[in-house]
């Protein structure tokens, strides 16, 4: 029966060739099933694997057809690879800035063919150096790295290096890749902290308060926006 559901959700959201990956996550952190030394070692491969995967799913030569035919799949000739992969990357961080404070929200993002040089220079900044000595997986907590794996590799299926349509991101595609970073960072993360610091119960009591009330002027904000398609295009339109 799970088999079932699994291949009916596979034919409806591309996004669910990950649950494999996620579940394999879930046994590594909370549930330790899994020694993480495993994940540490191999999670550079894990996502790869995870990228080709999804690629050969949403490669199928039915959908190519479909696709190409109608006119949605964008050619390298279109938008070259280095753009795709530039505006991959500032979709990724475009999330995580999102996620920290929800505000900009669009139902259509463009996508950018042409990045600047200090976009650029920004993203080469932020990606970790990479040598023998220094493992940045095996030095972060368990947490720490099931979190971010969650949210890196189940946005792989639509995280646009295969461009379809002309959208760089989508606000909907984070549903189940936000989960992680949530759960990873709020949860143990938080608690983590308050014993480290010693922070009291009241103290933290007020800390949530304050989070949950931010989270609520920003979804007020927001729901008028969204009331119903004019007042949400009216004001896209003057963004």
């Amino acid at each position: 029966m799970l088999a079932v559901a699994f291949a009916l959700g596979l034919m409806t959201k591309p996004m669910l060739v990950t649950l494999p990956f996620l579940l394999v996550l879930l046994d590594v952190w909370p549930l330790a099933r899994v020694p993480f030394r495993v994940v540490a070692r191999g999670g550079t491969a894990r996502r790869g694997e995870a990228a080709a995967h999804c690629d050969g799913v949403r490669g199928g030569r039915h959908h190519d057809r479909r696709a190409t035919a109608g006119g949605a799949v964008r050619t390298s000739a279109e938008v070259p690879l280095a753009i795709r992969f530039g505006n991959a990357a500032l979709a990724y961080v475009g999330y995580v800035r999102k996620m920290l404070w929800p505000v900009d929200l669009a139902p259509f993002y463009p996508l950018e063919l042409s990045l600047s040089a200090w976009r650029v220079a920004a993203l080469r900044r932020g990606t970790p150096a990479r040598d023998g000595d220094r493992d940045p997986c095996r030095a972060a907590p368990a947490w720490v790295t099931v979190g971010w794996l969650w949210f890196l590799g189940s946005l792989v299926p639509v995280i646009r290096a295969r461009q379809v349509g002309l959208q760089a991101m989508a606000d909907r595609y984070t549903y189940v890749p936000l989960i992680g970073l949530f759960v990873s960072e709020s949860r143990a993360g938080a608690a983590e902290a308050s014993e480290r610091w010693r922070v009291r119960p009241a103290l933290q009591g007020v800390a949530a308060l304050l989070v949950l009330g931010g989270c609520f002027v920003a979804t007020r904000a927001q729901v008028a926006f969204w009331r119903n398609s004019l007042t949400l295009f009216e004001r896209d339109f003057a963004r």
